[in-house]
């Protein structure tokens, strides 16, 4: 991968609240990159690409369930049975005034 210099100058236009992040797929280790020694969530990986110098993630380097999400490996069985994930059950909230309140 060849570096190139580009104007990003329209940015500062937009005054976005947060720098925007690239992100590119590659099916080699790209060249200039450096991998990040973390291992996070994608959605961190946003967050610490708006403050630090641009590197690339291997599949190792994602956690929660970004791998499944991504396609780099298949599900467990057991999360496409749905037996894992949200259950509902009955929450009862106590009121200030004395009053119970019933959610779900």
């Amino acid at each position: 991968m060849k570096s190139s210099r580009h104007d990003y100058a329209v940015f500062s236009r937009f005054n976005f609240e947060h720098n925007p992040v690239g992100i590119k797929f590659l099916l080699n280790k790209p060249d200039g990159l450096e991998q990040t020694d973390q291992v996070m969530p994608i959605c961190r990986m946003f967050m610490e690409a708006q403050k630090s110098r641009p590197f690339y993630a291997r599949e190792k380097n994602f956690s929660c369930v970004d791998r499944v999400l991504l396609g780099m490996m298949d599900p467990d069985p057991s999360m496409e049975s749905g037996q894992i994930g949200f259950k509902e059950s009955t929450i009862t909230i106590t009121m200030g005034s004395g009053r119970e309140k019933s959610l779900l």
